[in-house]
């Protein structure tokens, strides 16, 4: 058995305030592909979060959840550069 490696582009998006987001337009399916809700859509996901095998955490939104949303700290495309994405802007 042989193994390749493959490399893939994903789209990676930003609010108009110019900080790391998970979606520019759902409308238009302008969201990152490891995006996912769960529980009838009621929960949105990052398919990297640590959790179960079934339920993630949910991720946060800023302006106290009406705002974009704020990736994961085990998202593989914005990962976590300390004072650029805390919780603390949820």
């Amino acid at each position: 058995m042989t193994t390749e490696t493959k490399t893939f582009k994903v789209e990676a998006y930003r609010n108009d305030e110019g900080e790391p987001c998970c979606a520019a337009n759902f409308n238009t399916g302008d969201v990152c592909i490891f995006y996912r809700t769960s529980r009838f859509g009621c929960t949105e996901e990052c398919i990297f979060d640590k959790g179960s095998s079934f339920h993630h955490p949910s991720l946060k939104r800023r302006k106290g959840g009406e705002g974009t949303l704020i990736p994961s700290q085990w998202c593989p495309i914005w990962p976590i550069v300390e004072g650029v994405l805390t919780c603390d802007e949820c």
